[in-house]
């Protein structure tokens, strides 16, 4: 659900502050993102309004369906629309993520990932066209670079472990090896390792 409504039955002349301080004097001082206004035909106008949360939108549409706001004696009505008028921002670039860990081993079976061996201090990268994806680690002093190209890559699932705190991306690809800066770590085939552990993707 977004955080924008449409409100519909304000005075032809009313302003965007005009709207913006007449639903913060019910939600609250700086709970309105951003107002456009835009006049129907005849003497009223609509506005369109982003708020800050979801519980201002909601209090706002049950407000206007039991006919609670009212404007220069005019009742308001309101709709939810699908879009945003400011899209929101991600959290974080997901281009690029550092302090990773990144297991390395096999699916055992729908819950149970068979690891191999392990590396924290991990960094992602994407390529620039968004069609690789790099790994950077420091093992033994040495730094590595991992690269798959998205050919390579079978399928991409999230999961979460069972204390639900972290998440983890099962990222399982085509290849049958995987090289390191020349060979300098090589994993041939993991069948002929030994077993360290087992992870549990639920």
């Amino acid at each position: 659900m977004s955080k924008t409504i449409k409100l519909s039955g304000f005075a032809s002349a009313i302003t965007v502050d005009e709207v913006k301080q007449f639903l913060e004097s019910y939600t609250g001082e700086g709970t309105v993102e951003t107002v456009k206004v835009s006049h129907e035909e005849g003497s009223r106008s609509f506005a369109k309004v982003q708020f800050k949360n979801l519980e201002d939108v909601e209090s706002i549409l049950s407000w206007t369906s039991s006919q609670a706001l009212l404007h220069n004696n005019s009742y308001l009505k309101a709709w939810s629309l699908k879009h945003d008028i400011i899209s929101q921002k991600p959290k974080f670039d997901l281009h690029s993520i550092d302090d990773l860990v990144l297991h390395f081993g096999s699916q055992a079976s729908k819950d149970k990932f068979t690891v191999l061996w392990n590396q924290s201090r991990v960094s992602f990268k994407y390529g620039k066209k968004l069609d690789k994806l790099y790994f950077f680690l420091s093992y033994n002093s040495v730094d590595y670079k991992l690269e798959l190209y998205n050919d390579n890559i079978w399928q991409m699932v999230l999961h979460y472990v069972p204390d639900q705190t972290k998440k983890c991306l099962l990222i399982q690809v085509c290849l049958k090896s995987i090289t390191f800066n020349l060979d300098r770590f090589h994993i041939a085939d993991t069948n002929k390792h030994k077993l360290l552990s087992e992870k549990s993707l639920t």
